[in-house]
Parts: C-alpha cells; structure tokens; sequence
C-alpha cells in the first residue's frame, strides 16, 4: 500500500473470477485490461453505490486486481465503495455488475501515455507491451504526493530493459 502525507493508502485486491464468469476477449485474444463496475452494498442515504474500476485480468489463474485509493468514511461525503472494498474479507465476493473491454493500438512504434495517480497502473501493462514490439514510450506520471506513487519497481525494470526507449516524468501537485 503507498500514499501520502494527506492522500488514503492504494491497495491492490486479486479476485477469483467464478467458473461461470465470462470476460470479453480483448487484447488480440489474450489478457489484458477491462473495465469494471463494482457495485457495494447500500447504505443509508445513499443507494446504487457504483464505481467504475480498471481490473488487470490474468485467465490463467482466473484471477483479476484493482488497484484501489481506499477513501474512509463514505456516504454522504463520497459513495463509500473503495471503503466498502478495503474492507471486504478474504474469500468474500463483491458484486461487479458490468465488465467492458479496455484496448490498445499495438502495432504503435511511438506512444506517449499520461497517468494519473491509481491509474499508472492501466498504463503499465501497455507500457511495457509495446516496448516489448520495439516502440519508443514517454509517459508523464502524475500525483499528489510523491508518496502516493505506486508500481515504481515496475517501472524501474521498464527503464532499465529499454534504455533510450522508454522515458518516465514524476510530476507532483
């Protein structure tokens, strides 16, 4: 988990996909980044808590993660979901009504990709397959606070496998 000084921590859940679960085929056929809704429990004074989330799918094991600024408190200050999600328990389910394809052009020799906070995390995966086609990517990273910048690790293998390739801006706020 990171965050700020005055930013909530981000979380990466995994979530088994049910036998039953279908995921629409994105990416040439192979696994890549949907979209999904997740839907939380109502609350008082605040029905339809639905938020959208980018979900990193992985068919292999059946599994998929978001990446998730878990916000405390909830309604009537926001619709509480990421709350909802930090506190789901190991082996619990969570509703997720809607699932939507999230695709790239691949066949890009030259991409520039701006991230925002939770979403560097939709920007890695393209990052690094089109820098394994041989592309040239810059990506400007924004955030809050340089402690809410997640997946650096990630990043930094990125900089060192394609020197001169592939180049990074941390921009904080």
């Amino acid at each position: 988990a990171a965050g700020g000084p005055a930013s909530p921590p981000v979380h990466r859940l995994r979530f088994s996909l049910p036998a039953a679960a279908r995921v629409p085929e994105c990416c040439g056929g192979g696994e890549g980044m949907v979209h999904v809704h997740v839907r939380a429990p109502d609350a008082a004074g605040r029905a339809a808590r639905l938020s959208p989330y980018s979900a990193h799918v992985d068919l292999r094991n059946r599994t998929f993660d978001l990446y998730v600024k878990i916000y405390p408190g909830g309604p009537p200050a926001h619709n509480g979901v990421s709350g909802y999600l930090g506190g789901v328990a190991v082996g619990e389910g969570v509703h997720v009504p809607e699932v939507r394809v999230w695709d790239w052009h691949r066949e890009s020799v030259r991409a520039g990709l701006v991230c925002f906070g939770v979403g560097a995390s939709e920007c890695l995966g393209p990052a690094a397959d089109l820098l394994g086609a041989g592309a040239e990517v810059r990506m400007v990273y924004a955030s809050r606070h340089a402690g809410d910048r997640i997946l650096l690790d990630e990043f930094r293998a990125l900089l060192g496998g394609h020197p001169g390739r592939f180049r990074i801006r941390h921009c904080v706020s």
